[in-house]
């Protein structure tokens, strides 16, 4: 105690000037690296060390700066994702994936129906919580993918297959947050004009501007995507489908729009993605009240990670095996690195506040879920891959049909 107290006094003397956030930085990108190299993931750290802020130190809880600079964080993020969308492997292996998204879809339904049906929720906070629990973080995952060892193979196919589960979330989202049909429409008219207008503004500044000023096309479709998200926001959806749009846009028409090739995009949005999503980790600390955080809450977690992580890799190992014919030492890796919710999940427990939800208990099952399911792939992934010959003997009994795709 004696030690956060000394730690409590540093932070107030500084009083929140330039040299707090200087050490703030050094927290965020230190801290969690060392952390992660025990197994706890980067974003996860800077999740704590944002709640060990606001609860224990009781620091940074005020600070004007730390909410922008999550906004770039989350806004960037899903640029990436729009901007790391492959329309050529996703339409080689559409067959697969379009039977994973309806097995997918499938699994929220029934989820949302159940809760619906056993809780007091409606059905629009029934349908966030679904999402929360299925919907796989793309932008986490493709940036945890390389340090995986899967083949690449493998890899291709977790990437596809997050980056199509998140488009369906996005688009359920979009739609769950309608609350009428003329909201909806409203919501779908807005996307409609955003697509068309969006590479005519993009193709405007790419050659008035960017041509005298090198760089500066990014630094305006960053700008854009803040601005098209937070629009998004206002219509219930919050900043990921305004700013996925915007690199879904520029992705799918790159050769009309920009003489910059998209792997130059690509590669500065993901850049500020990794300095700027910590600063939203840490901020989704800041505003969480200890009292979400109870036994309760951590009960009803693990209930859910107990129930649902099997139904998860269950349904996705089955569809591969059945309709692709694959063995369970190639799909399971899949399965397993589909798993983590963190960014999803953070998100939905934002939207869920929003939309009026008080029970504190079901906020802080979905993040002990949350944090619980995205620590499993570390440490499960390796027992898969010295363990396959057990698993697939396990299995061996379920055997596809002769029938080819």
């Amino acid at each position: 105690m004696a030690v956060l107290e000394s730690i409590k006094d540093f932070f107030h003397f500084l009083d929140l000037n330039d040299l707090t956030y200087v050490v703030l930085i050094v927290m965020l990108f230190i801290l969690p690296r060392i952390l992660s190299r025990f197994g706890l993931p980067a974003g996860l750290g800077a999740f704590v060390l944002g709640f060990i802020s606001a609860n224990i130190l009781e620091i940074f809880s005020d600070s004007e700066v730390i909410p922008v600079f999550a906004t770039l964080g989350i806004s960037s993020l899903f640029l990436y994702a729009g901007l790391e969308l492959d329309f050529d492997e996703l339409k080689k292996n559409s067959k697969p994936l379009t039977q994973h998204l309806i097995f997918r879809g499938t699994i929220i339904v029934l989820i949302t129906a159940l809760l619906k049906y056993l809780t007091h929720f409606n059905w629009q906070i029934s349908a966030l919580i679904a999402l929360a629990l299925v919907t796989p973080s793309t932008g986490f995952i493709l940036d945890t993918l390389p340090s995986t060892k899967l083949n690449g193979e493998q890899k291709n196919w977790v990437k596809n297959m997050a980056i199509a589960a998140e488009i369906l979330a996005l688009l359920l989202l979009l739609m769950f947050q309608s609350e009428t049909p003329l909201k909806l429409l409203l919501s779908v008219a807005t996307i409609i004009i955003l697509l068309f207008t969006l590479p005519l503004i993009f193709h405007w500044v790419s050659r008035r501007i960017a041509i005298k000023s090198p760089g500066a096309d990014f630094s305006f479709l960053l700008l854009l995507a803040v601005a098209t998200g937070t629009l998004t926001k206002k219509l219930g959806a919050y900043y990921l489908v305004g700013a996925f749009l915007v690199g879904f846009t520029v992705n799918f028409y790159e050769k009309n729009i920009s003489k910059n090739p998209k792997e130059e995009f690509e590669k500065t949005a993901k850049f500020f993605a990794s300095f700027f999503m910590p600063f939203y980790f840490f901020y989704a600390g800041l505003r969480l009240d200890q009292d979400v955080m109870s036994l309760h809450a951590l009960l009803i977690g693990l209930a859910l990670l107990v129930l649902l992580v099997p139904i998860r890799l269950g349904t996705l190992v089955l569809h591969r095996k059945y309709f692709m014919h694959e063995s369970l030492q190639q799909s399971l890796p899949i399965a397993t690195s589909l798993l983590p919710t963190l960014v999803f999940g953070l998100v939905m427990v934002d939207l869920l506040k929003f939309s009026g939800l008080t029970h504190n208990y079901v906020l802080g099952a979905l993040i002990y879920y949350t944090i619980f399911v995205t620590l499993l792939p570390s440490i499960i992934l390796k027992f898969l891959l010295r363990r396959q010959d057990l698993v697939e003997e396990t299995f061996s009994g379920i055997n596809p049909p002769d029938s080819k795709l």
